[in-house]
């Protein structure tokens, strides 16, 4: 056995959690006071790639301090394993969460995706605005593997800034070709090496939270299908194969969120929370909340001992997940109260239908800094 694969990081004992993805993984670490913590780890390829060293080193300071709620700060950082650690609690990535329902036959549903759309947007919205001084536009690498869940259903975001070292290396050498899941969520400018923002992350969102909602990502087939499909930006075209299964509302939704020109989707991070919450309205926003979903897998905790297999949203087999156990983790968190859009702190969800309450009114994302005025951006090249 490699003991190096028992190794603690960063001090922390691991737990035997771990979920394979594209380009890294998570590792499920406990800490001294018994705080889970998740590690977001290289693999051994990526490790030295200079856009996860030396080009992140001048923002390590916001990321440490990040001062936004549910975008998770930055602990620690060991550059020789590749090691990204953030004190989430006891999360499950939205990957793990899709490939659970999958593998009983079920979706998320419309309502569970919208929700996701609307903590998550609020989230990458209130990161922008609070990067902006340290010019920490976007993301920069949003995936299922980025979004976290907790049991209650509250969002939280890990991995920012760290950019898709992997598209980055297919850029400087296309003989480097990455698995399928590292271009299904790419919005098109990370692909063509275009500077990104907001709009970037919140098009990476909507294909996450498509995928949620039906069970079927917008991008599929084989790797250069799925690449060549992201480059060219055709999930709001692709959108139309899936008519039968959105209600109107949430097609038209995606539809601006997905377009593949920057300036042709919503402008700014306040109007895509107005354009979600309106749909949350809708009374075909059916199925259960982001708290219920997670209820409903009550039998979900950590896969001690178990990896599923392939960097893939449909990841592991039915003898993996019917291994899972549950080893006791912390306390669980108080009970919380549902979220009024407009009042303080994100508990819960979103409202359902009924008397509207105030619209939300995030401070809109900055608008990106011309090329060439000291922008840090994911998406640049290094070497």
């Amino acid at each position: 056995m490699d003991d190096s694969a028992q190794a603690p990081i960063a001090g922390m004992a691991r737990t035997g959690r771990i979920l394979r993805g594209p380009a890294s993984d998570l590792i499920e670490l406990e800490g001294k006071n018994g705080l889970r913590h998740t590690a977001v780890v290289f693999h051994p390829a990526y490790r030295r790639h200079n856009g996860i060293n030396d080009a992140l080193s001048v923002v390590l300071g916001f990321l440490k301090a990040p001062m936004v709620t549910g975008l998770v700060e930055l602990v620690s950082h060991d550059s020789e394993a590749g090691a990204f650690v953030y004190p989430t609690g006891q999360v499950w990535s939205v990957a793990e969460v899709i490939r659970l329902l999958a593998d009983s036959g079920k979706t998320g549903g419309i309502r569970a995706g919208l929700e996701l759309m609307y903590g998550c947007g609020q989230i990458l919205s209130e990161a922008a605005d609070a990067g902006e001084r340290d010019g920490v536009y976007s993301h920069g690498g949003l995936t299922p593997w980025r979004v976290m869940l907790r049991k209650d259903g509250q969002v939280m975001v890990i991995g920012h800034a760290l950019p898709q070292v992997e598209i980055l290396l297919f850029r400087e050498d296309p003989g480097q070709v990455p698995r399928e899941d590292s271009f299904r969520y790419c919005p098109p400018e990370r692909v063509k090496a275009l500077p990104e923002n907001l709009s970037s992350d919140l098009f990476g969102l909507g294909l996450i939270a498509f995928e949620l909602m039906i069970g079927r990502p917008v991008y599929d087939g084989l790797v250069n299908d799925i690449r060549q499909q992201a480059a060219r930006g055709e999930g709001s075209r692709r959108l139309f194969r899936f008519r039968d299964q959105l209600p109107d509302e949430v097609g038209r939704l995606l539809a601006q969120v997905l377009k593949p020109e920057p300036g042709d989707r919503l402008p700014d991070g306040a109007a895509f929370l107005a354009e979600v919450q309106r749909a949350l309205r809708a009374p075909s926003a059916t199925g259960p909340s982001l708290m219920e979903l997670m209820d409903s897998l009550g039998g979900m905790n950590a896969r001690t001992g178990v990896t599923p297999e392939a960097s893939s949203t449909m990841m592991g087999s039915a003898d993996d997940f019917r291994r899972m156990l549950d080893d006791g983790d912390e306390p669980a968190a108080p009970v919380r109260q549902r979220f009024v859009p407009g009042s303080s702190g994100r508990s819960g969800a979103p409202p359902a239908g009924g008397a509207e309450p105030p619209a939300p009114a995030p401070s809109p994302a900055p608008a990106p800094p011309p090329a060439g005025e000291g922008r840090w951006s994911a998406n640049l090249q290094r070497s």
